[in-house]
């Protein structure tokens, strides 16, 4: 009974040390960083960029989230929730995301050492390559970045002085989303 106990336990903490995304429960790869160097460049050339803003956390703040799918207006982009209305991001602010995305002073390959827990977008910057959809999706609980061209998906991570450089771009966007105390229970 013991060594059950042991092994299920040692499961689950394994099982945590995993990151999974999801919409797509395949393990995310820090070979997937192979990817960078050609995926950054795309969205160097991407056009009509917009910012969503995404809802509070799925895990971590689920009643707030609960109370925002259900009383605010949301579009779903790739398997996560954000407020309908795009904002419009200034082009200078356009571009020094995407050109923050393609510098490794900003991200670096995923690690796969520490839990995050389920990723949750803040932001998904959204454009168009020719036909090709383009999203740069950032979650700041975990410090990953999601890019997503067509079919093709990338994690990374966001170096210490890279979540700072997008945090400084994109929170200053954030108008939809309460703070946790703001909502109460009915």
């Amino acid at each position: 009974m013991v060594r059950h106990a042991f092994v299920l336990t040692a499961f689950v903490l394994l099982a945590g040390c995993v990151n999974y995304d999801i919409a797509n429960p395949e393990p995310k790869l820090a070979k997937d960083f192979e990817k960078h160097p050609e995926m950054s460049k795309a969205m160097l050339s991407a056009e009509s960029l917009v910012l969503y803003e995404g809802l509070p956390h799925q895990a971590r703040e689920v009643e707030l989230y609960k109370h925002e799918l259900a009383t605010k207006e949301t579009v779903r982009l790739d398997g996560f929730d954000f407020y309908v209305a795009p904002i419009e991001v200034s082009t200078d602010d356009a571009k020094r995301l995407v050109e923050l995305h393609a510098s490794l002073d900003a991200v670096k390959a995923l690690r796969q050492d520490e839990p995050c827990g389920k990723f949750h977008p803040d932001f998904a910057l959204v454009g168009k390559i020719g036909e090709e959809s383009a999203v740069i999706h950032f979650c700041f609980g975990c410090g990953e970045v999601l890019t997503i061209i067509g079919d093709e998906k990338m994690y990374s991570d966001m170096t210490g002085e890279g979540e700072e450089m997008f945090g400084d771009v994109l929170w200053k966007y954030a108008k939809n989303r309460p703070p946790a105390k703001n909502i109460r229970k009915s």
